[in-house]
């Protein structure tokens, strides 16, 4: 299990480009500075992978360079050089692992390799070049399209490339083809594949994910540019067999802004394997972050197999001309003459004791180890599980060179191969500054130490968890398939919802391990909204603008769009003829745990998928409709109110009379009028030949409940004549709130193509105002009649009530309830005066009906239980089978007790009982939403809340194309005159005018003013410049089938014509005639005018 959440400091990215990155592609290609999270980790073909200058972060300046050496990978070996069976020739990377070069040494090149060595080429620099190797990157296109079989699927060309992350970097690096060396530092024939994953989120955002493949290719050996060499390996022509250590290695590399501060130290953690540089003092001048430095760590993720042979690590070794508690001067291990000492040491204590105890006083003359109490071989060398510091921060200030032995790997033969995984990760100290004490024996075990290195080993361990789950991060949402349809000066972009159901991934994975999320934050569908952006200029980024955008939060969230030409101001670009691009981007909203932040993906900055619907087919050109095209339309609205055999007035306000009592309060004497809810409603067919019949559908008030302390919900669906829903997507709407959402929107007919059409509605009664509600108890005197408020408590009032009070599931009404005996009880009937229908009893107050609060309970309990209270818009309802509290059809005729009674949504209070109502007695309940005037005489009735059942009928007429609609008068030519060129021009050698307003099929032929014949057109409403159902004969495919398109732009009027006659030839200037025939046999004559 992994710690509690560790608070770090994740510095900003800056955006400063990295100074000491080259630009010249040649470069750039053989050294590339990594740019897909915040390492700004430069990868080399050098004598390591990363022999360069590095940043943390990336464009901060804060430097990590390298001086006479860098950082990465060498091999320790034993080999058989000649042949005669033993194993005589010990190598390392002498010169502090300095061996592996910029070489293409893998098995996938050995035809490409052969070829370079039969051509007589030196394979010391072809191996080299360019064109042969280079380092790759996934955010290079070429780079893609070219990316090394080695680091693709199944180790085939034709497999996907391995990507993860924001940015994959491949290299390869070899020595087969060394020609210039000393002894022990000759070529082994090493092929060093090397793949880093740079993952862009939380903690991982700070690390580099690798993975290092090693192959034996000593096969390569005879092909090396030095014949002396070759003369010695020339008896083992297929390679050699090895025994090897595999060394990580960190020389002259520093944190700082030079390479020679040389105030590096070293941190090792044995339990774990993390092998870390730290900079002793802290601090470095000029870093971000207040100066304070940080680490730069290397943790093995998986450790090499071999042979069913489990690697471990053996051995690590720290130096830098200086003694550290009490031990002696250190060695720089991989800088020893003596190649058979330095592959002993590397081995440490896999070696049989006696050899331990040989190596150790060759190495330091049999002195102890102050970290294990035995001999030093190495150090600080490997501590035992069994030791005192074993899972314990080891560090010292004497940190220059570090070399993390792996082995012993034996009888690896040529072409054999193995891979470990490993991280690399760059980490802010806990306890920041952390500043590394004299290393003086008492200072052995520092808990400064042990605390600052902390963030480390959490790195570490999460390192474990995201490799383990295959590199998982935060996904992307994926833009959905875009349906365009040109139009007249207008394009309709649609798409699906999917996006809506998709889940992240990554949620997945943080419920395997909750150890990253404590808190349980990060959402498992967290699509937020979608920006749409538009180009005139071609599929490009740099050229586009943003032209809507609607998210979740807001409420805008669509799935269709209509870019109009009028709406493009002051410019008006959107005219037809002219081609335009578009890109939909969705981007969602979470919860980083690690940062404790939130964050949406992606950046905007991003790059966008410009729509592709076909193979070569970017664009969408809008263009006239035809003449005869009548597009679907919304035809009327009704609304249907629930439980009423009246239908409302058509009006929107209404006055009704009313009195002041003696106090000066208004009292209304009219019966209320019945309104409908106010709302506003419309309907944007989307795809219009879709809609091929007209059809009905309804907008609905399906559910309701609490909103706080007054304020109510109104959940509305889209239903169908059955009240099917259709679409429930809608967040709710508050009953009354001026500040509350009044808007909802939904998609009919989603398919895969995107929403057939969009319905939208604004319910405007949801502002703020008041409402009177009065009760008239027509004589009865036997208790104390009043309207209990729920307002900061319950409280009872007069018999009247005029304020803002809760009105959940208030509706405006006038209740005439009439008092009856019911066997040894009292109960009631009760009927709106308002809609002339019967009030059933319901014992739930949500359930549109009338009820009696059984003794000894209050209004208070049920609104409690309902979920009223005070607070917003997150109020839960209890659900009805679950409740406790239920109301009552009938009280004891000599109840004596308070009670209430629940009508019209709202509760009465009876206090003082002396007596109950008698059978046959009579109370009005009236209630409306409005405002008195200033003297309280005459009360303005406006619209209240919609109420559940509620709903309105949409009425919608399919589209048609009739023939009897064809208006021929409308056809023209545009531009007319066509004058040298025009905007309509696909290229100079590609000019065009067109004809505009046509039927949706017809025949134009073409005359000269003498009347011969220049061409004809066929024209029919699905063409090749929009996306309609069109088979286009010119273009024959493979197959010798013509290409075919479909789509919804069958009812275009536009056809293009290219001014050249029957034959290709360009027409010369002068009048023309066209003449055109529709499909019912009618003819139409024009004219136009041609100036080259």
């Amino acid at each position: 299990m992994l710690r509690n959440k560790i608070h770090l400091f994740i510095p900003a990215l800056v955006a400063l480009i990295l100074t000491a990155a080259p630009t010249a592609f040649a470069l750039q290609s053989r050294d590339r500075v990594a740019q897909g999270n915040n390492v700004g980790l430069e990868v080399s073909l050098s004598s390591t992978i990363w022999n360069g200058t590095s940043q943390f972060p990336k464009g901060s300046g804060n430097l990590i360079p390298t001086f006479e050496g860098g950082w990465g990978h060498v091999l320790a070996v034993v080999r058989d050089k000649n042949g005669d069976g033993l194993k005589e020739d010990t190598l390392y990377g002498g010169g502090r692992a300095r061996s592996m070069s910029g070489q293409n040494n893998s098995l996938e090149s050995y035809s490409e390799l052969q070829a370079l060595y039969d051509a007589g080429e030196r394979m010391s620099q072809a191996s080299s070049r360019i064109e042969h190797n280079r380092v790759w990157t996934s955010l290079d296109a070429e780079d893609l399209a070219s990316w090394p079989p080695e680091f693709r699927e199944g180790r085939s060309a034709s497999g996907a490339p391995i990507l993860h992350g924001a940015e994959t970097i491949v290299a390869r690096l070899g020595d087969a083809f060394n020609s210039s060396f000393a002894g022990s530092n000759a070529p082994r024939g090493a092929d060093f594949e090397y793949t880093m994953y740079f993952l862009n989120f939380a903690e991982s955002n700070n690390m580099v994910y690798g993975k290092l493949f090693i192959r034996n290719m000593s096969e390569y050996l005879k092909w090396n540019d030095n014949a002396g060499f070759t003369g010695q390996v020339a008896g083992t022509p297929d390679g050699q067999n090895w025994n090897f250590v595999l060394c990580y290695n960190t020389n002259y590399f520093g944190i700082g802004t030079t390479a020679v501060s040389m105030d590096e130290g070293w941190a090792f953690q044995p339990r774990q394997g993390i092998e870390v540089m730290v900079d002793y003092n802290g601090m470095e001048s000029g870093f971000t972050n207040g100066g304070v430095a940080f680490h730069v760590g290397h943790v093995p993720l998986r450790l090499p197999m071999f042979k069913d042979q489990q690697i471990v690590l053996s051995g690590h070794h720290c130096a830098r001309f200086g003694s550290e508690f009490g031990g002696p001067v250190a060695k720089d291990v991989y800088g020893l003459a003596d190649a058979g000492l330095v592959y002993r040491a590397s081995l440490g204590e896999l070696l049989s004791p006696s050899e331990v105890e040989t190596t150790a006083q060759q190495m330091y003359g049999g002195q102890i180890n102050p970290f294990t109490g035995r001999p030093i071989w190495g150090w600080p060398g490997t501590m035992r599980p069994t030791d005192q510091y074993y899972d314990s921060w080891l560090w010292g200030r004497m940190g220059r060179f570090q070399y993390t032995t792996y082995g012993e790997f034996r009888d690896f033969g040529p072409r054999d191969s193995t891979s470990y995984d490993f991280a690399l990760m760059f980490v802010y100290p806990k306890n920041a500054p952390m500043v590394l004490k004299q290393t003086d024996l008492a200072n052995l075990y520092d808990p400064a130490v042990q605390v600052g290195m902390e963030n480390m080993s959490y790195y570490a361990e999460v390192a474990q968890v995201v490799y383990e789950g295959g590199y998982i991060l935060p996904e992307t949402p994926v833009p959905p398939p875009l349906t365009i349809i040109p139009g007249d000066r207008q394009v309709t972009i649609t798409w699906s919802n999917i996006n809506l159901n998709t889940p992240d991934a990554y949620y997945g994975f943080l419920q395997q391990h909750p150890e990253l999320d404590p808190n349980g934050l990060y959402r498992q569908y967290d699509f937020e909204g979608y920006r749409l952006y538009r180009s005139f200029v071609g599929p490009s980024d740099s050229h586009s603008e943003q032209i809507w955008e609607g998210n979740l939060t807001n409420g805008s969230v669509a799935f269709s769009y209509v870019d109009r030409w009028d709406a493009d101001q002051p410019y008006y670009r959107l005219r037809d003829g002219l081609r335009v691009w578009y890109a939909l981007v969705p981007y969602d909203r979470n919860y980083d745990p690690a940062q404790q932040i939130y964050f949406s993906l992606p950046d905007p900055a991003s790059g966008k998928t410009w729509n592709r619907p076909r193979e070569g087919m970017y664009t969408v050109t809008p263009r006239s409709d035809a003449s005869n095209y009548r597009p679907a339309e919304l035809k009327a609205i009704s609304f249907e109110g629930s439980g009423a055999t009246v239908q409302p007035a058509g009006v929107n306000f209404a006055t009704l009379s009313g009195q002041k009592d003696a106090d000066g309060n208004g009292w209304i004497t009219q019966t209320p009028v019945f309104l409908a809810p106010a709302a506003t409603i419309t309907l944007t067919p989307v795809i219009d030949e879709k809609i091929t019949q007209d059809f009905s559908v309804y907008l609905g008030c399906t559910d309701w409940g609490p909103n706080g302390y007054r304020a109510g919900r109104r959940y509305v669906s889209l239903l169908d004549a059955s009240g099917n829903v259709l679409d429930n997507s809608a967040p709710h709407l508050r009953a009354r709130s001026g500040g509350g959402n009044s808007k909802v929107a939904f998609n009919g007919g989603m398919s895969s193509d995107g929403a057939t059409y969009a319905l939208a509605g604004q319910f405007d009664s949801q502002r703020t105002g008041t409402f009177q509600t009065q009760i008239e108890t027509g004589g009865y005197t036997g208790a104390d009649v009043g309207f209990a408020a729920l307002r900061w408590g319950m409280s009872v009032s007069n018999p009247y009530y005029s304020d803002e009070a809760w009105v959940a599931l208030v509706r405006t009404g006038q209740y005439k309830i009439s008092w009856k005996s019911s066997g040894s009880g009292v109960s009631v009937d009760v009927v709106d005066n308002v809609r002339g229908v019967n009030i059933p009893f319901s014992p739930y107050i949500d359930g549109g009906g009338w009820g009696f609060c059984p003794t000894g309970t209050g209004p208070y309990d049920f609104h409690d239980e309902l979920g009223v209270v005070w607070g917003g818009d997150d109020n839960e309802k209890t659900p009805q089978a679950d409740r406790s509290n239920l109301l009552v059809e009938t009280l004891p005729a000599g109840n004596t007790e308070e009670f209430n009674l629940f009508v019209g949504g709202q509760f009465f209070n009876f206090a003082n009982v002396s007596s109950m109502p008698a059978a046959g007695a009579v109370m009005t309940v009236t209630t409306a939403f409005g405002a008195w005037n200033s003297d309280n005489t005459a009360f303005t009735q406006e619209p209240g809340p919609m109420y559940l059942g509620d709903r309105w009928k949409i009425d919608v007429q399919g589209f048609t194309m009739n023939k009897d609609d064809i208006d021929l008068g409308k056809i023209k030519v545009v531009p007319n005159p066509y004058i040298a060129s025009s905007v309509l021009d696909l290229s100079p050698l590609s000019r065009r005018i067109e004809f505009v307003n046509l039927p949706d099929r017809c025949t134009i032929r073409i005359y000269t003013l003498g009347g011969n014949l220049v061409n004809v057109l066929n024209h029919i409403g699905s063409n090749r410049f929009g996306w309609g159902n069109y088979t286009d004969y010119d273009k024959v495919l493979q197959d010798n089938s013509a290409e075919a398109f479909a789509g919804y732009d069958n009812h275009s009027g536009t056809e293009p014509w290219n001014l050249r006659n029957r034959f290709g030839q360009t027409v010369a200037s002068g009048l023309y005639f066209f003449h055109v025939t529709d499909a019912r046999g009618k003819e139409f004559t024009g004219k136009f005018y041609v100036i080259n």
